[in-house]
């Protein structure tokens, strides 16, 4: 690992799990509606709930997928979403995470078929950005790899929700994430995708100073990092079930 990877790899990791949080959840997990606000359709989705369920969602991504810095693996916005999702719509949820630390966007979507195969989900959410923008792959080569994920899926039959890389204060100093952004919003549209512009909620939320103060110690961090998973899982809950509906057959 080159050292200018790992240190932005800390420093984000640093900007989720800094400083204690006390508020509940439903108090801090507001975002502003342009940043929630998104296009495309979930008709696979749609079609389970109103089966009646389960609905299978897979979600591919970083470190952050499993949960690192929090105080456990219960604790990841993954292990979370399952319930935030079953209690909006209504129907039994299942999960499955798969996160690697260092996986680019064309290692996940060559991995992708396979997964789809083993976890037969309805939705895959795709969390992906950071590791290609700290690495600098060529933005173009990122977007290839988007689409190539993007047409497995579609010809699966399976949902796509895109999710953007964390904000950083840090990080924005150091590195160009803007390419990279706008090849997601890019393959999204392309693709009649939605995505989850993480990036824009944590922005939002540094700028606010939503969570406080960088703390020191690791049991305020983990804290911190609790706080800030259990808001993605109720926003991205909330994003799912609004797209959802909006893809339902009139």
């Amino acid at each position: 690992m080159r050292p200018r990877f790992a240190f932005l790899l800390l420093a984000t990791g640093l900007m989720l799990m800094a400083g204690p949080s006390t508020m509940a959840v439903g108090a801090t997990c507001g975002a502003p509606e342009s940043a929630l606000d998104t296009a495309g359709v979930l008709p696979v989705v749609a079609a389970a709930r109103r089966a009646g369920g389960p609905l299978r969602v897979t979600v591919v991504g970083s470190a952050s997928t499993g949960g690192a810095g929090t105080s456990g693996p219960g604790k990841s916005y993954t292990a979370k979403l399952a319930a935030a999702l079953s209690r909006r719509l209504g129907v039994e949820v299942a999960v499955e995470a798969h996160g690697r630390r260092g996986w680019t966007a064309r290692a996940m979507a060559e991995e992708l078929p396979d997964i789809v195969a083993a976890d037969q989900p309805h939705l895959v959410i795709w969390q992906t950005g950071t590791v290609d923008a700290v690495r600098e792959v060529a933005p173009e080569a990122f977007g290839q790899a988007l689409v190539q994920g993007a047409e497995a899926l579609k010809q699966g039959g399976v949902d796509l929700l895109l999710m953007d890389m964390q904000y950083s204060a840090i990080g924005v100093r150091l590195i160009d994430y803007g390419p990279y952004l706008d090849h997601m919003s890019w393959a999204a549209a392309a693709f009649g995708n939605p995505i989850f512009h993480r990036h824009a909620v944590m922005r939002a939320w540094a700028e606010e100073s939503r969570f406080g103060d960088p703390g020191r110690r690791k049991a305020d961090q983990e804290s911190y990092a609790d706080q800030v998973h259990a808001c993605m899982a109720e926003l991205l809950a909330q994003v799912i079930t609004d797209i959802q509906a909006e893809s339902a057959p009139r």
